[in-house]
């Protein structure tokens, strides 16, 4: 993975009350944690795709499933997996009962031997990629905050609609995270959701669908509570978007103090 990085002009705000600047100061620091936390998560998603594709021919578990297979048969159901003298409808209960016996054994003597279950290679991904939106939505919030300080200049309130037009989908991708409970029943606020066609560029399915999590590629998405199906993109250039912003948020103050390459 590419690190990305910035200079930070100084430590300190000049041509501020002292208060005033160590109010947006700390505001700004939170900026900039939120870049580094996704350029962390970022870094963590790609080595989860990366593992999840190259976990899908490995020969060396099919080959472990196979002989641990007929090992457990071989010591739970020595005599076969059915019996003679039973009706087709005891035999058919007593063979599922054994199979899901066996399949059990089966999968915990795979764990024990060091192979994982499936969902430790395809769950991490769409885990660090909420993890990755949160980072970005904590950066669209403190950017807000900072834009409405009454001490901050005007332009900044420039700055964070630019943001935000940049990841138009943000909040509402957000919101449906945070509410899945509801999206899941394509429902916001208690009524239903008027689902939207899907934009293919973001996932490929046709016509009119609820996705409550969907994974195209980098780009995670949601139904958003306008029906619509809203994505952002795990990648550096959405992590170039935050850092855009907030060195223009820089550039709107005087520093003090020595310049400061992060990420630190």
């Amino acid at each position: 993975m590419k690190i990305i990085d910035w200079i930070k002009p100084g430590i300190w705000i000049e041509g501020l009350d002292q208060t005033e600047a160590r109010r947006i100061s700390g505001q700004i620091d939170f900026l900039e944690f939120s870049v580094e936390e996704a350029i962390i998560v970022l870094d963590m998603f790609e080595q989860s795709l990366d593992a999840e594709r190259n976990s899908r021919d490995n020969i060396a578990e099919l080959e472990a499933q196979e002989r641990i297979s007929r090992e457990v048969e071989a010591e739970l159901s020595p005599h076969g997996m059915t019996s003679r003298n039973q009706t087709a409808e005891d035999s058919r209960k007593k063979y599922s009962e054994r199979r899901t016996q066996i399949d059990a054994e089966v999968r915990r003597r795979l764990w024990k031997s060091g192979f994982k279950p499936r969902i430790f290679l395809t769950r991490p991904p769409f885990i660090f990629a909420k993890a990755f939106i949160h980072s970005l939505d904590l950066f669209g919030k403190f950017l807000n905050d900072i834009a409405q300080d009454h001490s901050s200049p005007k332009n900044i309130s420039t700055i964070s609609d630019q943001f935000f037009k940049e990841v138009p989908d943000l909040k509402e991708v957000r919101n449906s995270i945070q509410h899945a409970e509801d999206r899941s029943k394509g429902m916001v606020w208690n009524k239903e959701i008027d689902l939207k066609p899907i934009d293919m560029e973001k996932i490929s399915i046709q016509g009119a669908a609820l996705v409550s999590m969907g994974l195209n590629g980098s780009k995670f998405g949601t139904t958003m509570a306008d029906g619509h199906y809203g994505a952002i993109d795990i990648t550096e250039d959405t992590v170039v978007i935050m850092r855009t912003a907030l060195l223009a948020v820089y550039s709107e103050f005087e520093w003090t103090g020595g310049a400061q390459l992060f990420p630190r």
